[in-house]
Formats: structure tokens, sequence, C-alpha cells
């Protein structure tokens, strides 16, 4: 394998990133938007109850297999391994979630809502593990163009369905139909496109399955444990402060998790390539790259709670109400935060790129031990601002980790190379 020659520019590659996120992002919303417009009440809590029980669980039975793909530079692992290894996973989490609804005694309409839904996200899972071999080949243009293909057509089954049959299984139906046709006739026509095309034959290897297994198994418990940590201060909220507390804080939330499909889209578009250059030997050319990454998170960071100190109540009555204008304080600390946690996005790229996914794991226990002490100490006392200093903590202890754990790993490296490179000149 040789290092990248002539390939996309990573400017482009971040911007499309964006664009698909944002647009499949507000799709997401936009389904919800849509049932609440043209059903009932009923229909919405009916759809969300139905996404809480098969997302997580599906989510889960992804293992994180998109990231070891990616990082798989050497392709030491055929693509039909991950593809089909995610498929019996998902399958099987599919399988036993509508098990255990019919046990819990949901009515016949609600578990077909729920296959429906669970079929439609097993789609979403199986283009997600396509995208991963796009994002190695570094063709976010592709993947971003079958977000919105599939966000926007998603969007538009949903509300035809509702709008002409007003009931949630023709909208369920619908999804998965769309998203299933977007997955055979999109995605797996852009997986065969392009130089180097990965291909979905492979003879089932059981050995090959358990390390696949055991390679992403830290990631999938960082995914579970990162999954609670997001959660961990609303359910302290809701039980000392009520529920206007936990709307509140997703408030305050809202420009954090907005700036991440920034940040996310620089991370997905560099990381192929940082890959690539940490496990060739290209240090000082992956040093680089994770710099300017490094820089634009801060740089992002810094930005948001600049625009939030100077001009954030004037957002916020214009995007909700007066009434929210209280949160911008918990806003600014928790922009804060992350505008911290800028600074462990070069030792971020190193444990990605280098795949030290241990150490990942490793990270958000850290932050969690934190954060729940942080959480039963500070939220009964100051609520809203206990809870965003607590974040601002959390970030604070993970930054100083991340950043420590990488710079290890990088000066590992180098010291590795350099006695290589004295072996070879001896």
């Amino acid at each position: 394998m040789t290092l990248p020659g002539q390939r996309p520019s990573l400017r482009g590659s971040v911007v499309w990133t964006a664009v698909g996120n944002s647009v499949y992002l507000g799709s997401q919303y936009g389904m919800l938007m849509a049932i609440a417009k043209l059903g009932t009440t009923s229909l919405v809590g009916e759809f969300s109850l139905g996404l809480a029980i098969v997302s997580p669980v599906l989510l889960f039975s992804q293992m994180q297999l998109r990231q070891v793909l990616v990082t798989d530079a050497q392709r030491s692992v055929p693509f039909g391994a991950f593809f089909w290894t995610r498929a019996v996973a998902g399958a099987m989490a599919l399988v036993g979630t509508l098990a255990a609804v019919a046990l819990l005694g949901y009515g016949l309409d609600f578990l077909l809502v729920t296959g429906l839904l669970g079929a439609a996200k097993f789609a979403e899972s199986q283009s997600d593990i396509v995208y991963g071999s796009l994002q190695r080949r570094e063709r976010m243009d592709l993947i971003a163009a079958s977000m919105v293909a599939r966000g926007l057509l998603g969007l538009g089954a949903v509300a035809l369905a509702v709008w002409k049959t007003g009931t949630l299984v023709g909208a369920t139906a619908s999804l998965a139909l769309v998203w299933g046709l977007v997955l055979v006739c999109v995605d797996l026509a852009l997986l065969r496109s392009g130089q180097g095309p990965d291909r979905l034959r492979w003879r089932w290897d059981p050995g090959v399955v358990r390390g696949l297994v055991r390679t992403s198994a830290p990631l999938t418990l960082a995914a579970g444990l990162g999954s609670l940590s997001a959660s961990v201060p609303r359910y302290f909220l809701e039980y000392f402060r009520g529920r206007a507390a936990v709307g509140l804080f997703a408030v305050a939330m809202m420009p954090i998790s907005l700036m991440g499909l920034f940040t996310g889209a620089v991370s997905q578009a560099t990381l192929p390539r940082a890959s690539l250059y940490l496990q060739l030997g290209s240090l000082a050319a992956f040093h680089s790259l994770a710099r300017k990454v490094a820089a634009v998170s801060l740089l992002t960071g810094a930005a948001l709670v600049a625009l939030l100190a100077l001009a954030g109540r004037p957002l916020v009555r214009a995007l909700f109400t007066s009434e929210y204008e209280s949160v911008v304080p918990v806003m600014i600390v928790l922009g804060a935060g992350v505008a911290l946690s800028g600074l462990a996005a070069y030792g971020s790229t190193v444990l990605s790129a280098g795949r030290r996914f241990t150490l990942q794991l490793a990270s958000v226990v850290v932050g969690l031990l934190v954060q729940v002490p942080g959480c039963i100490l500070a939220i009964p006392h100051f609520g809203l601002s206990g809870a965003a200093w607590v974040e601002l903590g959390r970030f604070g202890v993970t930054t100083v980790f991340v950043q420590a754990a990488g710079r290890s790993v990088y000066q590992g490296l180098r010291h590795s190379a350099r006695s290589r490179s004295e072996w070879s000149a001896t």
C-alpha cells in the first residue's frame, strides 16, 4: 500500500460531510414534525416510543464496525466480513427486540410498528457500513448524496403516508420500503463505483468474525457509555428539579449539538487519511494533519462561546421564547467545555487513527467517574448551573486524559520509527 496521491481535498470532504449530516438530521426532525402536524399526539408518542425501543438495540448491534473499517488502512479484513457481520448482528438484535415487545404485552399494531421501524433502522445500519467503505476511499461526496436522498425521500414517504392513511403502520411501512430501496439501488451501486471497489462476496469465517468482535468491543462499550453519559445530567435534573429543568437543559445543549455536526464532519473527513499516514509511518504528514484538526476544533469552540456571549439572548428569543433566556449563561459554560475539549482533538485523532480503541473506552469511563458524583453533589444545590459546571469538569478531565494518552502513543510511534531507521542505517 502506498500513501495517497491525488485525492479529494479535505476542505471539500468536510463541506460534503456537513451538508449530508445536516440534511439527514433535519429530515429526522421533519418526520416527527410531519406526524405531529398531519396526525395526532398519540401517533407522535407511539412513533417516539418505537424509536426509543429499537434505536439503542440496533445501535449496539452495529458494534462501531464503521470506525474499525475506516481505520483498517491496510485492508487486512475484507469488506464483506464487515457487511455480513453487521447484518447478522442487526437481524439478531431486531428479532430479540420484537420478542421482548411481544412478551411485554404490547398490542399487535405497536408490534407491527416496532418491526417496521426496526426494518428501516436495519437498512440504515447497512447503509452506514457501506459509508465506511466510501469514507475509507474519502468519497464523502457520495456519502452526502446518499444521505440527502435517504433523508428527503424518507421524510416525503412518511408525510405522504400519514396524510393518506392517517396510520403509523402506513408511515413506518413507507419508511422501511424507501430506506431499503435506497440501500439496494443507491448505496450498493455506490459501493461498486470508483477505484478499487469493495465487494460483498465473502465466505463466512468464524475466526474473522471473532476478531472483529474483539477489536470492536471497546468501541461498542464506549458508544453505549457515551450515550449514557449524554443523559446522566437529565436523569438527575428530572429527579431533583423536575421535567421543566430537563427541558431547559435540552435547549441549552442545542447549540452544542449543532456544533457537533461541524466538528463531526471534520473528524469523519480526515480520519481515513490520518489512519493511512499514521499506520504507514508518515508521521510528519500525520502530525501536520492532526494539528490542523485540533486547531479547527478549538477555534470552532471559541467562536461558539463568543457568539453566545455576544448574541445569546437575542438568538434564544428568536429561536424559542423569552422565558428561555435564563439558559444563556448555562449555554456559555457548556460552550466553554466544548472549546476546552478542542484541545484534545490532537490526542483523539491519534487514538482513533492508531486504533487505540481501549484508550477511547477508558476516556469515556474517566468522564463518567467525574460526571456522576459531580451531578449528585451539584445539581441538588445549583440546578442547571450545577449541571453545566459538572459538564465543564467532565470535558476538562477527559481532555487531559485523551491528550496525554494520544501524546504518549504518538511518542511511542516516533521512538519505534527512529529505532527502525537507526537499525536500517547499521
